[in-house]
């Protein structure tokens, strides 16, 4: 999945948003989990390999268990598993 946030979805990722002068994160990837468990594992994986922790794994207000990470060349990704209803 690909995003690109408003600007009040800055600070839910705990992101510094761009401005003009300025680089900053206007897209970031979302790699979606089949389980909470399966964040946390990743999220591992990601900060063992270099990447920076923004945000440690957590629930979001939309009920999504989320990490946010940034890679070494800066990009920022979030890692997800949001329960869908079945149907």
């Amino acid at each position: 999945m690909l995003g690109f946030s408003a600007h009040t979805a800055y600070d839910l990722l705990a992101l510094e948003p761009p401005s003009h002068g300025r680089d900053g994160v206007v897209s970031f990837l979302t790699f979606e989990c089949a389980t909470e468990p399966e964040v946390a594992t990743r999220f591992a994986t990601a900060v063992s390999r270099g990447g920076t922790a923004v945000q440690e794994p957590h629930r979001t207000y939309y009920g999504a268990w989320q990490a946010v990470v940034r890679d070494p060349e800066g990009n920022v990704f979030r890692i997800n598993h949001l329960p869908l209803a079945p149907g």
